[in-house]
């Protein structure tokens, strides 16, 4: 982080001289300063210390310590000083480590589990050897492990990965998926080989990290691995790519296009249904998204879906009368002529039939004049 991260901290002049200030004007601060040195600012809830950590600066780091700041200060969400120099600066911050460790920092969950997953496995194997060997039993190693593993992953470092899977005769489902999952989300398909040899994945979860990879970066990486998880996945996982191109993508793109070829490759079924008996068009009405809505027709889906409840198009582009897409979409539907339905939740849609409301009005007027006329010849008028 940079100084100009931090809005000016004026309100505590030691925060604000860690944040702008010399090696001096922290010891001027700090001649001023209260007794505590570990209170947290309120903007961002970092004590001086973790704060001179955040912007790496070394030498306020050990003035801070000597001057008597704690490096286990204690925080509402686990914020330490070990946790914010690791997830600052990853390997790079290996000497602030020792200098913490050296003025008595306590490695914690939240620290050893930042460094596994910047894959730091020096940062690890430190602050394992820092702890009493009764605190080291209590820590759930199999999920720094699984960390360090989807580090190396994610990486597609080879030589972590090895020593990694060295240090461990198994690896169980939850933490091995973590792994299949950051090979899905950054496209290492060499990594997605490697752990195939150490158990199976669970596809459904693995698929959709590597569609929600490739809509947001599109690398010919990330569509490899997902044409490779979609096949081994079959057509039932398959039909699930067109409503994630629905709901994930925003606009008919490239990539949504390819989502949709894709699924057509692998046997995926276009009104394949999700737990409410929702088609992919049937979300493309519900969320007013008229250039999906079109692909989808042209792609042959089938205007007159209706889901669980028997709702049709109509009923779910009812349901947001606030969108500002609503009139367009209606129009829409008049033109693929589709009828008018009662929105989701609310009361029927007025008709559109004038016959009704005439021969109301026709009624009405009758009756009136016949009550006029019998008025008048009462009065002796007639």
């Amino acid at each position: 982080m940079a100084p100009e991260d931090f809005a000016p901290m004026d309100d505590d002049p030691l925060l604000e001289a860690v944040r702008v200030g010399s090696i001096d004007d922290v010891r001027r601060a700090l001649s001023r300063a209260p007794a505590d040195l570990d209170g947290r600012s309120h903007a961002y809830d970092y004590t001086p210390l973790e704060l001179a950590i955040a912007l790496d600066r070394g030498d306020v780091v050990r003035l801070l310590l000597d001057a008597g700041a704690d490096a286990n200060a204690p925080s509402a969400n686990d914020t330490d000083a070990l946790t914010v120099a690791i997830e600052e600066y990853g390997e790079d911050t290996r000497p602030m480590i020792e200098l913490l460790l050296a003025h008595g920092a306590r490695p914690t969950d939240a620290a050893l589990l930042a460094a596994a997953r910047a894959g730091d496995l020096w940062a690890v194997d430190r602050l394992l050897a820092a702890l009493s060997a009764e605190s080291a039993s209590s820590r759930d190693l199999e999920e720094i492990e699984g960390a360090l593993l989807a580090a190396a992953v994610r990486r597609g470092d080879a030589a972590l990965f090895e020593r990694v899977r060295a240090r461990s005769d198994d690896v169980s489902g939850p933490y091995l998926q973590w792994a299949f999952e950051a090979a899905a989300d950054s496209g290492q398909s060499g990594m997605w080989g490697r752990l195939l040899q150490l158990g199976e994945p669970d596809l459904p979860r693995a698929l959709q990290s590597a569609v929600l990879a490739f809509l947001r970066s599109g690398t010919p990486g990330q569509y490899e691995l997902l044409r490779q998880i979609t096949r081994a996945a079959g057509p039932a996982a398959a039909s699930q790519l067109f409503a994630f191109a629905v709901t994930c993508g925003l606009a008919v793109s490239d990539r949504t296009e390819a989502l949709l070829a894709l699924a057509r490759e692998c046997g995926g079924d276009l009104e394949a249904r999700d737990a409410a008996g929702m088609t992919a068009l049937l979300m493309a009405a519900d969320r007013h998204h008229i250039e999906h809505m079109r692909r989808l027709i042209a792609l042959g889906a089938d205007r007159r879906a209706r889901d669980a409840s028997g709702r049709g198009l109509s009923a779910h582009v009812e349901r947001w009368p606030q969108s500002v897409r609503l009139a367009e979409t209606r129009a829409y539907l008049v033109e693929l002529g589709v009828p008018t339905e009662r929105p989701i939740g609310g009361e029927p849609l007025p008709s559109r039939d004038p016959v009704g409301p005439a021969l109301v009005v026709g009624f009405a007027l009758a009756a009136a004049i016949v009550a006029v006329v019998l008025l008048l010849h009462a009065l002796g008028l007639l």
